[in-house]
């Protein structure tokens, strides 16, 4: 009996221990939902405590602009929150180079304006936004055309519509966004004109222009104005019988397409015309990418666009950096009268860019500079030159002999079968050198050409 009434008290006093030890921690939950964006592990945050800020999502060509606690993105997130309550957190996106181009008033009055003045100028400027000039910038601009770009590479482009208010000036905001904070953001102006533009060279000049009416949900809208100070922007009808004289206050004219879509295939596609061979002349000027807006260019968008165009005496600018497949092909096929071809600014070819794009232009005697660091038949199209029967000089980059897949000399040859007897073959040594590179330079330097190595010329 003694015994046991000396355990009970003992008993007693770890029971009480046990049961008067301190109250566990409230724990909370946050849970990440990436949109598409890689997997956020769930969180478990103490009561009153801050959460750690997990690593950003990735999401293929898209950039994270945080976490928001709607799935309509009311209110971001702060991780400087302390946190009370459970959580569900939503991934925003937005387009990876998602840049806001916006004209303003002259007052602007609502312009909200972290950065200063950047005055383009006169054809000459170009604006480098590095580390600490992320923001809104107010561009003084009084030219036509701006490139952006990012690294070097133009991720964006965008014109200048007349101001009605303020015809001699206008004002537009471009948005940088933050995540290019220190990156080498440059904002570039280009000295051409904005519109297409068609000049009559007699008074029997004509122009116009047709699509197939296999195609007829191609959207087709195209405008065109006499006097850019009135903006007199007409209706223009596709057809031949809806032909333009460019004569008298239509000797010149200003070419617009709404949709910025002209061709979306090989048979699918606008094209203009001056009519049959030994037609009156016609000049071309501008930028032909006003057309769709400065947008990048894609499949096909400017197929076949002058073919035929037999008496086009002059090309307008080709700006655009970066290619798509078939974008420039068949252009200015048969413009028998064009005896100087525009620069191709390009470095990079893409599928048949410029297959058959010079083909039989048998006025002209100089190809453009070839930018491209290799030779592909299949990169850039074959027939590029093909009959240019006068073309007697070229001049290339190419660094490294890269072959056609298909090893029949026709498809090798065929970007400059038809060219000239006797001409000049300006490229890199590498690819000269008939004693290294044979195969490459008996089957795509012309026959009967002088080789020259010096890139000076």
């Amino acid at each position: 009996m003694k015994r046991s009434l000396f355990v009970a008290p003992i008993i007693a006093i770890y029971l009480l221990a046990s049961c008067g030890g301190s109250k566990r921690s409230e724990y909370h939950t946050i849970t990440f939902h990436s949109n598409g964006g890689t997997e956020i592990p769930v969180l478990e945050v103490e009561d009153g405590k801050l959460a750690v800020e997990p690593k950003e999502p990735i999401k293929t060509n898209l950039l994270f602009k945080g976490w928001y606690q709607e799935e309509t993105f009311e209110n971001y997130f702060s991780f400087s929150t302390k946190i009370t309550k459970d959580y569900d957190l939503y991934a925003n996106w937005q387009s990876k180079y998602d840049f806001t181009v916006a004209l303003q008033s002259e007052g602007r009055s609502t312009l909200e304006k972290t950065g200063g003045w950047l005055d383009l100028g006169d054809y000459k400027s170009e604006i480098h936004l590095t580390e600490g000039l992320a923001g809104k910038y107010d561009l003084c601009a009084s030219k036509d055309y701006y490139e952006v770009s990012v690294n070097g590479q133009v991720i964006d482009t965008f014109s200048i519509d007349k101001v009605e208010y303020s015809p001699n000036e206008y004002y537009v905001v471009i948005t940088i966004p933050k995540e290019y904070l220190g990156e080498n953001v440059v904002i570039k102006s280009i000295p051409y004109c904005h519109y297409l533009t068609f000049t009559g060279e007699t008074d029997e000049s004509k122009i116009y222009y047709y699509y197939p009416k296999s195609a007829p949900s191609l959207p087709i809208d195209i405008e065109y104005c006499t006097d850019l100070n009135e903006q007199n922007w007409q209706d223009w009808a596709d057809g031949k019988e809806n032909a333009i004289t460019l004569k008298g206050d239509k000797k010149t004219i200003y070419v617009k397409n709404t949709q910025n879509t002209l061709s979306s295939s090989s048979t699918e596609y606008v094209s203009f015309s001056t009519g049959v061979e030994g037609s009156p002349g016609v000049s071309a000027d501008g930028n032909i990418m006003s057309l769709i807006n400065f947008k990048q260019l894609t499949s096909h968008c400017f197929y076949s666009l002058f073919e035929n165009c037999y008496s086009l005496t002059s090309s307008p600018v080709l700006s655009a950096t970066v290619l798509a497949d078939n974008c420039y092909a068949h252009l200015f096929y048969s413009c028998s009268s064009l005896a100087e071809a525009p620069k191709l600014p390009v470095d990079s070819p893409y599928g048949f860019c410029y297959d058959a794009m010079f083909c039989e232009c048998a006025s002209l005697k100089r190809a453009p500079l070839i930018a491209f660091k290799f030779f592909a038949e299949d990169s850039f199209g074959f027939r590029i030159f093909g009959n240019c029967s006068t073309l007697s000089y070229i001049k290339v980059c190419f660094e490294e002999p890269m072959l056609s897949s298909d090893p029949a000399e026709y498809r090798l040859m065929g970007w400059v079968a038809g060219v000239a007897p006797q001409g000049t073959f300006v490229c890199p040594k590498l690819c000269a050198d008939k004693d290294t590179y044979s195969d490459f330079s008996n089957k795509t330097i012309p026959v009967g050409w002088t080789i020259d190595n010096d890139m000076s010329h």
